[in-house]
């Protein structure tokens, strides 16, 4: 019989592959960089980028973007990777926020980071022009109702309290968990991201067709190859403009917020309520589909909203997935 062809082991998996604490990224700093140092000698085209080179042009921003419910921990974990290579302090996951760089980083003029609980199309809009290269972290709209479901009612039991909580005991959502009605709590969860999906629909389409813009979504990137996917936003940040030390460092520091791979981003103190189980998600999900094979009259107009919705992502999907 013939052996199947194992793939081949990536530098981060070998990282992996020994007893090593996710949450403890402090304690290897000098391990990922004298990996990396080897690394970029023995395999030098893993680092190389292959795009146009951009030698000469202006200095702009790079501009990540998110909606709620996307995976807000994850992508401001990346951005303060960046900052940290740019002699920066750390950003908390809280409100949108922008930063000048030095001028010895030679690859941007600014880093911005946009996570308003609802972004409107107008505000955003200046960002896309050219020169400023930004990474836009879009969700299948059916997982972001699931899990906004859910995150709600954890973050109730656990009596946490956020900008994004429903303060609203009155809400249609928590009149619905009270009279164990879910048609009504789930009209509620779609009250609160209907803006929310609304918007990101909204970004989405404006972005079709700009090479600036890159859109990677939670499922279908990052679950998938979560490697593969950090090395694809770092080549579309910043092409041929950093060394191929710093970015196997990246690299490597991203695979810390590997969710797949661990659960939970490194540093989310409430993943408990940021991350649903799986009995709390199966849950929801069995929740859901009760709802859309139901046929009174207020499912049918829930399932209208929610099939305008998917049909629209599942669209735009095609048109914007670049890898």
């Amino acid at each position: 019989p013939i052996e199947a062809i194992k793939p081949i082991e990536s530098f981060i998996d070998k990282f992996w592959s020994t007893d090593r604490n996710h949450l403890n990224i402090a304690n290897y700093s000098k391990d990922i960089k004298d990996i990396c140092s080897a690394e970029v000698i023995k395999n030098p085209e893993e680092f190389r980028f292959h795009g146009q080179t951009a030698r000469g042009e202006k200095k702009n921003r790079l501009v990540f973007v998110v909606h709620h419910k996307t995976g807000t921990h994850l992508l401001r974990n990346i951005q303060n990777d960046l900052l940290n290579l740019a002699g920066l302090d750390e950003q908390p996951v809280g409100e949108c926020h922008g930063f000048d760089l030095p001028q010895r980083i030679k690859w941007a003029r600014r880093t911005e980071f946009w996570c308003k609980y609802v972004l409107r199309q107008n505000i955003l809009y200046p960002l896309w022009k050219k020169g400023n290269r930004l990474v836009n972290l879009a969700r299948h709209p059916r997982n972001m109702l699931i899990s906004q479901h859910v995150y709600q009612k954890a973050l109730q039991d656990a009596k946490l309290s956020f900008s994004d909580t429903i303060h609203n005991m009155d809400h249609k959502y928590f009149r619905g968990l009270r009279r164990n009605n879910s048609i009504l709590a789930w009209e509620g969860t779609m009250e609160i991201m209907m803006p929310v999906i609304t918007d990101m629909l909204k970004h989405m389409k404006k972005t079709i067709g700009d090479e600036e813009v890159m859109t990677v979504e939670m499922e279908s990137h990052f679950y998938k190859d979560f490697d593969g996917t950090i090395k694809q936003i770092y080549y579309h940040l910043l092409g041929d403009k950093i060394s191929a030390q710093s970015l196997c460092e990246l690299r490597l520091k991203a695979s810390f917020q590997d969710v797949k791979r661990f659960g939970a981003a490194v540093d989310d103190s409430h993943a408990s309520t940021h991350v649903a189980s799986k009995d709390n998600k199966v849950k929801a999900k069995l929740e859901l589909d009760e709802v859309l094979s139901c046929q009174e009259t207020r499912c049918l107009k829930f399932q209208k909203s929610y099939n305008k919705w998917v049909n629209a992502y599942e669209e735009l999907s095609k048109q914007l997935w670049k890898f």
